[in-house]
């Protein structure tokens, strides 16, 4: 079912000049309106009645929103009787009835069906949104009381009220529009002061030029052309050239929205093309939608410069879908198109003994290749991470047993001394150091690279914290220094399997800890201790060691000894000879990376609940992306110069 509605502002006569209705006749033209009914006092008549009456086998008016000002209720002096007062508003309510009456339209004048809302001296900023916001509030409140699959009409008359009425009027229409109101007519009323006549004229069609104008501010920062392509489909534009931009435009649109490498460059193109024929034709501005695009092409040609430059360069696409925001379609374009310029630039070789072309496969040959050297690196790099954690874990088992022993000592000798013991005395340095350089010389063996970054935790710090608590344990609230992750999974060791140890220490909605006066400090560290020693829990020491290796670049390519075969011990794989060893470990850290974002490229395609990728946030993501491109161009520009 169909909702018509009606919007306007109501302007309010002077009040130091007497009502003089003679005087104020204005004569409604180009309808069908008899006499004296098409005789106008106030313009905001004018549209009122044309709808009214030129609609009224169409559609009929269900509710009428007014804006008013104070004004509208002033007193003024009748001509004709100069005792008697009347108002604006009575006047204009008195003429509309009398209208409907006489042409039986069904519309009931009251208050469920007339609604006016006060407007102050919309002159001022904050008194305009807010007067805004109350006309949209109350359609919107019309629109949600019909039934969902009914549509609300909105017709406007844009005639009266103050200068600024009419940007009120138009922000009011964008905000409805945007929210499921469909907009009818868009009138206003002209009136000549010579001839005392009115026409209304409808401005529908200037009003979509709004539309026309977001739609190219759309598809210069968006790549997407469907405003543009609403407008001109109720334009009805016949010139062959528009239409063929547009439809280039939508293939544009379609091409961002499936990431489509192939048809980005076609329509891209073809774009390019169409628009400078636009700019060789003559300028003739009888043709308006032509005219608009001749306006418009510096501008959209500009926003895609840097593709229609290098076409052929893969990573304008993915840099360009990062410069708009289109975040998905760049790690979709990255993902499929990185291991061709990888290959293209010979940043990596491959043996062909190895790597050979499948017959019968429709998949490129770089994908095809670039999958098995991917899929070569996730699990190298997996058995690298597993391999240093269980051999890291039994180095903490074993460090953890060894302080155990320790504190035994340490509690004897404070018996014997009845002193304080300095850790100096004790075998405590000794065990860190070892302990440390036990860990440092995994890493070495297996070419992981140290987490250097000292505002993040450090391994050598927890060593040492649990040398510490060893010694004394009141330098359990040593914890706090640590990063959140780390103070929970040890507050929850503490007190998992102790209730009696909770009364012991308080901790914070942050797990942030304080040891409570007079706590058995022992008892604290014993939990701690047991609750590593569990096996159960070498999932906390991985998360523990986490924390100390760099897994953004987890691996270290060993050059000197294998430079420049031996990558991730794949079988055909080399890297470039003229890489010196920075580039040859940026090349490392690219492979790495794109193994990552490949991850991170499933988990957001295929919506896993588990997260296997690293980069969880678009931040990051856009990071490494940018990250990735600069060191392939780089590497690119060194081979070429060789």
């Amino acid at each position: 079912m169909e909702h018509h509605i009606y919007l306007t502002f109501l302007t309010a006569f002077k009040s130091k000049y007497p009502y003089d209705e003679n005087k104020l006749k204005n004569t409604l033209v180009s309808t069908t309106i008899k006499k004296p009914y098409n005789e106008i006092i106030q313009t905001s008549e004018s549209v009122l009645k044309t709808v009214l009456h030129d609609k009224r086998d169409q559609f009929t008016l269900e509710k009428l929103f007014f804006f008013e000002t104070k004004e509208l209720s002033t007193k003024i002096k009748r001509v004709d009787n100069p005792n008697q007062h009347i108002t604006t508003k009575q006047i204009f309510e008195s003429r509309i009835t009398d209208f409907i009456n006489e042409y039986n339209i069904d519309l009931d004048w009251s208050s469920d069906t007339v609604e006016y809302i006060q407007c102050g001296d919309i002159e001022n900023i904050s008194n305009l949104k807010v007067s805004i916001l109350n006309m949209s509030q109350q359609m919107m409140e019309f629109y949600h009381a019909q039934p969902k699959e009914d549509t609300v009409t909105l017709h406007v008359d844009l005639t009266g009220g103050p200068r600024t009425a009419i940007m009120l009027m138009l922000a009011i229409i964008r905000l409805v529009a945007y929210q499921g109101i469909q907009i009818g007519s868009i009138s206003y009323a002209n009136l000549d002061n010579e001839s005392n006549k009115i026409t209304v004229y409808e401005s529908k069609d200037i009003y979509f030029l709004f539309d026309m104008i977001a739609g190219f501010s759309e598809f210069t920062h968006y790549g997407d052309a469907k405003t543009l392509r609403h407008y001109f489909d109720q334009t009805n534009t016949e010139d062959e050239l528009t239409n063929q931009l547009l439809s280039k435009m939508g293939d544009f649109s379609e091409a961002i929205s499936l990431s489509s490498r192939g048809l980005f460059q076609s329509s891209v193109e073809g774009i390019n093309t169409l628009f400078t024929n636009i700019a060789s034709r003559k300028q003739d501005n009888s043709q308006f939608e032509l005219g608009i695009f001749q306006l418009m092409r510096n501008k959209i040609q500009e926003s895609y410069e840097t593709i229609l430059s290098n076409p052929e360069d893969d990573l304008v696409y993915i840099e360009w879908c990062l410069q708009n925001d289109y975040l998905q379609q760049a790690l979709a374009l990255f993902v499929e198109y990185v291991p061709r310029t990888i290959l293209k630039e010979k940043i990596i070789l491959l043996d062909d003994n190895e790597f050979e072309t499948k017959k019968n496969d429709n998949r490129s040959p770089e994908m095809l290749h670039f999958n098995k050297i991917n899929d070569n690196i996730g699990s190298f790099l997996a058995n690298l991470q597993t391999t240093y954690m269980n051999r890291a874990i039994k180095v903490l088992h074993d460090y953890l047993d060894e302080l155990t022993s320790e504190s035994i000592r340490i509690s004897e000798l404070a018996t014997s001394k009845n002193a304080p013991i300095s850790k100096e005395s004790t075998n405590l340095p000794t065990l860190e150091a070892t302990c440390y350089q036990q860990l440092e010389n995994i890493m070495k063996q297996y070419h992981i690279s140290t987490n250097t970054n000292h505002s993040q935790y450090h391994c050598k710090q927890f060593i040492k914290f649990l040398s510490d608590i060893t010694l004394n344990g009141s330098n359990i609230g040593n914890l706090n220094i640590f990063p959140k992750e780390i103070r929970q999974i040890c507050i929850n060791l503490i007190t998992k399997e102790n209730s009696n140890v909770k009364h012991l220490i308080n901790v914070d909605e942050d797990y942030c800890i304080t040891i409570n006066r007079g706590a058995k400090y022992f008892l604290i560290r014993k939990e701690l201790f047991n609750g590593f020693k569990n096996n159960c829990n070498d999932e906390t020491f991985k998360i523990i060691l986490n924390f100390t290796f760099n897994n953004d670049n987890l691996y270290t390519y060993d050059y000197e000894n294998d430079f420049p075969n031996k990558v991730f011990n794949i079988e055909g794989l080399s890297l470039n000879q003229y890489l010196s060893e920075p580039l040859a470990s940026d090349t490392i850290d690219l492979l790495t990376t794109y193994n990552t974002l490949k991850q991170v490229r499933n988990d957001t395609a295929h919506a896993n609940e588990e997260k296997k990728g690293r980069y969880t946030s678009s931040q990051d993501i856009r990071r490494e992306i940018e990250r990735c491109l600069g060191i392939i161009r780089k590497l690119a520009v060194h081979i070429k110069k060789c």
